[in-house]
């Protein structure tokens, strides 16, 4: 796996443990994207969620705002400074 995809990977398993969940099924879309939004301010939609978890299929990778959105949503500063403190734990 990628270090890009490796740090995907890690930030899709952190939006579920600050969700409280150990998998996301298509039920689970709805109340991620609402506590996305409550917490950060902005809002990913059902879909984007969906898309993100691969349950709906995508012509382009998530984009750089809901990288961001995430990570925010996960207590980083941004998409890289997450990506940062993964290259450092396993380093």
């Amino acid at each position: 796996m990628s270090p890009l995809s490796h740090c995907l990977e890690a930030l899709k398993l952190s939006v579920l443990a600050k969700c409280s969940l150990t998998s996301m099924t298509p039920f689970h879309a709805g109340h991620v994207a609402a506590s996305v939004l409550s917490f950060t301010k902005y809002q990913l939609s059902e879909t984007t969620i969906l898309r993100l978890y691969g349950y709906l299929s995508s012509k382009f990778p998530p984009s750089r705002f809901t990288k961001d959105v995430l990570a925010i949503f996960c207590g980083y500063a941004n998409y890289p400074a997450f990506c940062e403190l993964q290259k450092q734990k396993a380093g």
